[in-house]
């Protein structure tokens, strides 16, 4: 069982909400290992099923070829001006995004959005 304060979890998706506007069109943070949601915007379970799944797969092929494992999160860019994110916080907490590229901007994600999400999970865990 996750030890974390839910109030914290709850606090980094409404900062993602605050940080990203518009461009958040969804947002769960998972627990890694079951891949259930722990608390979420627009939840989407087969999204968080699935990404829970494939961050697995990548560490697994990435193990397979020698080269080091995830860090901290990944994008694919989607067709119609969308992404998707996956950022894992620990061996515990993974959080999955999409994003509406139209709406905000990379350098607020990767700048701004992803190091305040990573610092408030962290704190959450404490």
């Amino acid at each position: 069982m996750l030890d974390v304060d839910p109030s914290q979890l709850e606090h980094a998706v409404h900062d993602l909400q605050s940080q990203l506007r518009d461009g958040l069109v969804a947002a769960d943070v998972l627990d890694l290992t079951t891949g259930i949601s722990l608390v979420g915007f627009n939840s989407n379970p087969q999204a968080s099923a699935l990404f829970t799944l494939m961050t697995e797969q990548v560490n697994k092929m990435l193990e397979g070829i020698m080269y080091p494992g995830l860090h901290r999160y990944f994008l694919l860019d989607l067709h119609s001006d969308h992404s998707a994110v996956v950022v894992r916080s620990g061996e515990d907490l993974l959080v999955t995004m999409l994003i509406d590229n139209t709406k905000t901007t990379l350098g607020i994600l990767l700048g701004v959005a992803i190091p305040k999400l990573l610092a408030t999970l962290d704190a959450a865990r404490r």
